[in-house]
């Protein structure tokens, strides 16, 4: 029989070169693999820095900077990246007056495939960014209610400060990224300064504000026929606004009282007194501070009383200036969640239609729709549910004192009204006709409001607007399935929803946004 043990050693060996082999080879392409990402990464950084600086001298200068901080091991120029790669850095090309190509190669040295001869393998990387012309314009539209909490409220900074930081990038101010800011509760303030915008029937002395004067809040603004406005009109003919004024409920009740004869016995929710007149002096102005979120306190009286002492900040290009926004705002104890109105005021920081209203120094801000450059974008973030809020704690002293059923109403306002909010007070039936809160609020006035939310964001996604929604539910006890198919249905997409059941989820969300906008500029 013939000896076959040489050719089976033989074949063995051959086998075990080629599986040898086989391990090599996975080792130095798994370095060419990893050297890839590592330069498709700080491609696209360094293209997004070149987007946001197109016309600044030092554009190329900063774009490479941030693609060595990505790419190189030192995060300094100095040519080398992971696993020993090198490479000369970017080159970046002008296409035309709105695109920029970047693009880099990189070559990786091999460990075992130069048996093979192959001493290095290039990789390459290229990115192309639209930038000129209109640029980015991103609306935060933040819920700035008490209901937060104190962890709420700071993440909300944390995270929104984060979108604003990578948005804006290694820039401090750029000529292609605008972002403005409108903290939300009952009301949205536009600040005092526009007084322009108010109709001739406005009272905005100190014989009706106080000392204080007017708070810059306005109410939600009516269309001829009763309903609730919509659209995007800037403040002319019929769509100018009325200051918000909250009464003085001195010896004047607000309150259903038709199961009684009176209601002397009911202290008012607003007593505040001017000129002398009987009341409670009308107190004076929050301090807003960075260190920890101040809550507005539910003891305060005035004609301001519920209108979010922060005013909001039209868009603008300096990065400090949107953070120092974002770090002064507090919590609201007054007056509720009127989502729908937020989201028209950040409609109105990014409509063409208010073209040099927020500043005269800025006459072509905010850019035109439909320019294949300029991408409008609005992010909310609200804990959800759209509320006026029967926030009084007065009137229920007498009642608990009755006890029996009238207890189970002591926190929630009962039959009884709401705070004044930027649609009046539920009893003004501005929105619907309705006997009191309890079922009238929850059956009839909530779903309309829910309504007029879904409605305001199909008329922004009509004109090209991206929505991003983030939806603090407090572990799921602060919404309900409407308030959940309200807010998926305002988000542009699946993909711009984001529901966050704690603080860090929420930061997080604010990230994931903050990346899909930075994507939204690199069209390759």
């Amino acid at each position: 029989m013939m000896d076959r043990k040489g050719a089976v050693g033989l074949v063995v060996g051959i086998a075990m070169f080629a599986m040898v082999a086989s391990v090599a080879m996975g080792i130095d392409f798994s370095r060419t693999y990893l050297t890839r990402v590592r330069l498709q990464t700080a491609i696209d950084a360094a293209a997004l820095t070149a987007g946001r600086e197109v016309r600044s001298s030092t554009r190329d200068a900063d774009a490479t900077l941030v693609f060595w901080q990505n790419f190189a091991i030192s995060h300094v120029v100095n040519g080398v990246g992971p696993v020993g790669s090198q490479t000369p850095g970017p080159n970046i090309t002008v296409v035309n007056a709105s695109t920029l190509n970047i693009s880099a190669t990189a070559n990786v040295p091999m460990i075992f495939a130069k048996i093979f001869g192959w001493n290095q393998i290039p990789v390459t990387a290229q990115a192309q960014v639209v930038a000129a012309g209109g640029g980015l314009e991103v609306a935060l539209v933040l819920d700035n209610t008490n209901s937060l909490g104190s962890d709420g409220i700071l993440a909300l900074r944390t995270g929104a400060t984060n979108l604003v930081e990578t948005v804006y990038g290694d820039s401090t101010t750029t000529t292609t990224t605008w972002v403005s800011v409108v903290p939300f509760g009952g009301e949205v303030n536009i600040g005092n300064s526009h007084t322009d915008w108010l109709d001739s029937s406005s009272n905005i002395s100190t014989l009706r504000y106080g000392k204080n004067g007017w708070g810059g809040c306005v109410f939600a603004r009516y269309a001829n026929d009763g309903t609730a406005d919509m659209s995007e009109n800037p403040p002319v003919s019929n769509y100018l606004f009325k200051p918000f004024f909250w009464p003085t409920t001195y010896q004047n009740t607000p309150y259903s009282c038709s199961w009684f004869n009176s209601c002397s016995y009911l202290q008012g929710d607003n007593d505040w007194s001017i000129s002398g007149r009987p009341g409670i002096t009308e107190t004076a102005p929050i301090t807003l501070s960075a260190s920890s979120p101040p809550g507005v306190s539910s003891n305060e009286v005035g004609p301001n009383l519920g209108c979010p002492p922060l005013a909001l900040l039209p868009e603008t290009a300096t990065k400090a200036t949107v953070e120092k926004e974002i770090s002064l705002m507090p919590m609201l104890q007054r007056g509720g969640t009127l989502i729908q109105n937020a989201l028209q005021m950040g409609w109105f920081t990014i409509s063409p239609k208010w073209k040099g209203l927020w500043s005269s120094s800025l006459p072509d801000m905010p850019y035109d729709y439909g320019q294949s450059s300029t991408k409008k974008i609005l992010v909310l973030m609200t804990d959800g549910t759209n509320q006026m809020c029967p926030c009084y704690r007065g009137y229920p002293d007498y009642y608990s004192n009755m006890g029996g059923w009238w207890n189970s109403y002591s926190n929630m306002g009962g039959w009884w009204n709401s705070d004044e909010t930027a649609f009046g007070r539920l009893l003004d039936n501005k929105l619907a006709t309705v006997n009191g809160y309890y079922y009238g609020f929850r059956d009839t006035v909530r779903p309309i409001l829910d309504n007029l939310v879904v409605q305001v964001c199909s008329n922004m996604k009509a004109m090209g607007i991206d929505l991003f929604v983030i939806l603090y539910t407090h572990q799921g006890s602060s919404v309900d399935t409407a308030a959940i198919n309200t807010m998926k249905a305002c988000a542009t997409d699946s993909n711009h929803y984001f529901e966050s059941p704690n603080a860090s989820d929420m930061q997080t969300a604010f990230s994931n946004i903050a990346g899909q906008i930075s994507a939204l500029r690199l069209s390759q």
